[in-house]
């Protein structure tokens, strides 16, 4: 709701010099349509849980600035299917103020941060427009068969669309599947 404070938190120690990024997303529902905030301020260890040497560097301001207009394009993916081996429904969304073209999405067995093989690029027919998606079943030809695959996608791969986020472009699907 209205000033409800967005928290996080961290599930393991941090090592001395580390750093982690975190993402953390509102409901712009909650605030006046089209207005950003001014500031956003981070504090850390609200209730002083952790012993640290420098207690004074724990909050931050950051001011808030619009940036220009750019696309923000996101993948979903549902189950594949056996019957074709496999048919992959996905769902593009262009969550961004505005249109993207030339979207294209890489599918991937197994994680593409970790090593994923890359097994088919599917390009988008039409021009993404901006809070617009597409749901579209893409066939993977070639697909491995007779082991259990997880497959990933990631749109953009190339990064060749300017994004306001980019760290949103991919995604895996919710089961594994063995092609026969």
């Amino acid at each position: 709701g209205v000033g409800t404070p967005l928290t996080h938190e961290l599930v393991r120690a941090l090592d001395p010099g580390e750093r982690v990024q975190i993402l953390l997303e509102c409901d712009a529902a909650d605030n006046t349509p089209g207005v950003l905030p001014d500031i956003i301020t981070v504090t850390l260890d609200t209730s002083a849980a952790v012993l640290d040497c420098d207690d004074s560097n724990q909050d931050m301001v950051i001011p808030v600035a619009a940036g220009s207009d750019a696309p923000d394009l996101r993948v979903q993916l549902d189950a594949p299917t056996e019957a074709t081996c496999p048919s992959v429904p996905i769902t593009v969304e262009n969550n961004g103020s505005q249109d993207a073209t030339g979207v294209e999405i890489l599918f991937f067995a197994g994680d593409p941060f970790q090593g994923g093989i890359p097994l088919y690029r599917h390009s988008l027919s039409s021009t993404l427009s901006a809070g617009d998606s597409v749901s579209v079943d893409v066939n993977l030809p070639d697909f491995p068969r007779g082991r259990p695959i997880r497959i990933w996608a990631l749109v953009d791969p190339d990064a060749a669309i300017p994004e306001c986020m980019e760290a949103n472009n991919f995604a895996m699907a919710p089961i594994w599947i063995t092609c026969p």
